[in-house]
């Protein structure tokens, strides 16, 4: 960062708001919204954003997280979706240190259109290196292929055999419809299977939601109770993280933030739609995003599966972040203003927004406290 640019770190640095992508999405289709009341929700914040908030004691940084949603979307409008980035971004961008994974640093780049150039290029790159290695690596795990198709063979003809071999060789042979996929359709075939174990039926880990409201020791509690009584092999959470896999290519953080997604869809809080062969991948997104949100000061989604997601890890890691769906970020934003603004004495404040043809679209009642 040049000398300017230090000064802007300076007055943004304890100010940072990160948006999930589809944030972004609303903004650049406005028009194209279905829900009226998402839409609403959307054009206040836009409004807040242009005209309300101070731009120079804030950041909305983006991360590569964004350039992946980009570079899995609609290839017409890449450009729309750089320059919807660079508005709400100011080229700010957030990242983990290389030197220490587990912090993340706040920068500016000249231009995120270059950035997103030289990210797709590097991405090209790593995927054929990739391809190029496959035979070797599969020519070293091939008695592995051999050994698990004899254990499923082994298994009674029933559908859930059918779908483990489906998924085992949807995995050997990388076609069609990717294997992560049919992993995470594989986890929801078998828990709406009425499955038996001993002549019982087979007991899945769940939760209510509202467990996510509890403090940290009550929300662990809860879930080793629920992983115990299930017919899961674990029986408590640190069984379940004993079972994951470390890679030291990446950060503590984002691994933590990777098993307690598993965990949350293990006990059954969420469940992901499959709806293609990006779907897996979309997943992957969603928890590098939340490995930066999460660490900066506010992180806001409109996803309610990532929002269920954020909280519960918020909780579980004891994190400062606030958490906000867009409804809730507008709110807190015209809080912020109205105590900002010193000539209000009111304790109830009023704000009603209006569309271009003066028609009001949404009113905000906030009390001060």
């Amino acid at each position: 960062m040049n000398e300017e640019e230090k000064k802007e770190y300076e007055q943004v640095k304890n100010n940072v708001f990160y948006l999930d992508w589809n944030i972004y999405s609303y903004l650049l289709g406005i028009n194209e919204i279905i829900d009226p009341e998402v839409k609403a929700k959307i054009m206040c914040f836009k409004h807040i954003y242009l005209n309300n908030i101070n731009k120079e004691k804030t950041v909305f940084p983006y991360s590569y997280a964004h350039f992946l949603d980009i570079m899995q979307g609609e290839q017409s409008f890449v450009e729309d979706k750089i320059y919807i980035l660079n508005e709400i971004s100011k080229n700010w961008i957030i990242y983990e240190d290389q030197n220490n994974k587990e912090q993340v640093l706040l920068n500016k780049v000249e231009s995120i259109k270059n950035e997103y150039e030289r990210y797709l290029n590097d991405q090209i790159q790593g995927k054929k290196i990739s391809s190029e290695m496959n035979p070797f690596i599969q020519s070293i795990i091939e008695p592995g292929w051999i050994d698990a198709f004899n254990t499923i063979n082994e298994i009674p003809d029933s559908e859930v055999k059918t779908a483990c071999l489906k998924l085992l060789n949807s995995i050997k042979k990388q076609n069609g419809m990717k294997p992560e996929i049919e992993t995470l359709k594989f986890n929801k075939f078998i828990r709406n299977q009425k499955l038996e174990y001993e002549g019982k039926k087979f007991k899945f880990p769940g939760v209510n939601e509202k467990i996510i409201d509890f403090e940290m020791e009550r929300l662990k509690k809860s879930v080793d109770s629920c992983l115990k009584q299930s017919d899961y092999p674990f029986n408590s959470s640190d069984d379940y993280f004993e079972s994951s896999i470390k890679v030291p290519l990446f950060s503590n953080f984002f691994q933590k933030v990777g098993e307690l997604c598993g965990l949350v869809d293990l006990i059954g809080l969420t469940s992901e739609k499959i709806k293609g062969d990006k779907s897996f991948q979309g997943i992957i997104n969603d928890q590098i995003h939340l490995s930066h949100g999460l660490r900066s000061h506010y992180f806001i989604t409109e996803d309610k599966n990532l929002l269920v997601k954020s909280k519960f890890i918020k909780k579980w890691l004891n994190l400062p972040v606030k958490i906000f769906d867009i409804d809730e970020l507008n709110k807190f934003l015209l809080k912020q203003i109205s105590i900002n603004t010193k000539s209000i004495k009111e304790k109830q404040i009023t704000y009603t927004f209006k569309d271009n043809e003066n028609v009001e679209i949404k009113r905000y009642i906030i009390e001060l406290d």
